[in-house]
């Protein structure tokens, strides 16, 4: 397997190069790009970086996404995380715990990026799935202006 004789900088360097080409194949507009954090710590510099502070409640979204998911989306920062350092996953299917491939992170950017440009919430529909593959199958869409939500902050 070719995961096995990649670094973590290699690893990370081919999920920026794949971000890039698929924010561009499904028309993601320039002015509107995202950024791909690939780890927890990463996503803690870019919120430090845009807000002066590391705070989670700007994102609405639980610390255990760093623990449990691969990914998660962040469309009112304009963030999507993958975390390119989770090593071992549950597998769905038969319940064992089971090495990471690069084509399960690749899945990821996919999904996280498909909530983005697409504004769905909900992934476990058919029209969901459906544009997975058809961007898996390499359709591209037209550039068009996202309607991106507006930041929320959650107060006590």
């Amino acid at each position: 397997m070719i995961e096995m004789s990649l670094g973590i900088n290699e690893f990370i360097e081919m999920l920026r190069v794949d971000f890039k080409r698929y924010c561009e194949q499904i028309g993601i507009p320039e002015s509107q790009k995202l950024m791909l954090a690939t780890g927890r710590d990463e996503f803690r510099d870019i919120m430090l970086q845009r807000y002066g502070e590391y705070n989670l409640n700007l994102t609405l979204k639980p610390k255990r996404i760093y623990y449990q998911h691969l990914g998660e989306c962040y469309p009112e920062l304009r963030i999507i995380l993958v975390n390119a350092h989770v090593k071992r996953i549950l597998d769905k299917v038969s319940g064992i715990m089971r090495d990471i491939t690069y084509a399960d992170h690749l899945d990821t950017l996919i999904h996280e990026l498909v909530h983005y440009r697409f504004n769905l919430r909900n992934c476990i529909t058919k029209k969901f799935n459906k544009l997975i593959i058809r961007i898996l199958e390499g359709e591209k869409f037209e550039m068009m202006e996202l309607e991106i939500p507006a930041q929320r902050v959650r107060t006590k």
